[in-house]
């Protein structure tokens, strides 16, 4: 499944497909589709900023507003590339607030370390025994040569928890790219790279890593380019 990251510029079209919100955006619930809401952690890492008490705080009010749609998932305010930290601060974010959040596998180096994902692992196994969603943070893996690694982790992950989601965040770069994440088994990816090609005047191929320029509008591009992502999604096993 591809979840699409969220664009204002793309309503009220983004509304038929699964979206990824991540704070501070408000998040447009329909209750057909998957809808997750992201803590901003990534966002915060890329300005070279860090979450704050009253940061996390706010977040956690921004989240009970939604709790009542069963199809809404939470991700906890993780620390981009710090296991440690993200699992500190998913403890304290459930000590203040009573919303089951999703806890993000980080990895210090763009390599799958099998042995850091078990310790984590073993870790939310204890704290959070009935979890629905777990995320995997993708720390600019080649998903290539990283699916062997990858598919143990979601081996690992799926022995732990029973009928368990697992959401890759910022994975599926192109439609090839989808089709590689998917086959290591799990469940869904989000990723802004099929709007901001859009942006470049790019317009993504079924199965190929390649894109093609387009003389379309914005909007048309990106609305072609995440039906791509969808459908390879879908259709992961026909990509060799």
């Amino acid at each position: 499944m591809f979840i699409l990251s969220s664009n204002k510029k793309l309503e009220p079209e983004l509304s038929g497909f699964d979206r990824l919100y991540a704070y501070p955006n408000i998040p447009n619930i329909t209750p057909e589709h998957m809808i997750i809401l992201d803590s901003g952690a990534f966002a915060l890492s890329c300005k070279n900023q860090k979450m704050d008490d009253e940061y996390i705080q706010q977040l956690a009010k921004h989240y009970e507003q939604y709790v009542q749609y069963k199809n809404v998932h939470f991700i906890a305010p993780d620390v981009f590339k710090f296991p440690e930290l993200s699992m500190k601060q998913f403890l304290y974010f459930r000590s203040i607030c009573n919303v089951d959040v999703a806890p993000v596998i980080q990895f210090k180096s763009p390599t799958a370390d099998i042995f850091s994902a078990k310790k984590q692992i073993k870790f939310y196994k204890e704290h959070a025994p009935d979890l629905r969603l777990i995320c995997i943070s993708n720390h600019a893996f080649n998903i290539e040569r990283q699916s062997s690694a990858i598919s143990e982790i979601v081996k690992m992950i799926q022995d732990s928890w029973i009928d368990i989601k697992i959401h890759v965040l910022g994975a599926g770069f192109n439609s090839r790219d989808v089709a590689m994440w998917m086959k290591t088994g799990v469940t869904s990816m989000d990723s802004v790279s099929y709007y901001s090609d859009a942006q470049a005047k790019q317009k993504w191929i079924f199965g190929k890593s390649s894109v093609q320029s387009s003389s379309d509008m914005f909007k048309a591009t990106a609305l072609f380019n995440a039906t791509i992502a969808v459908k390879s999604a879908l259709n992961f096993k026909v990509i060799e």
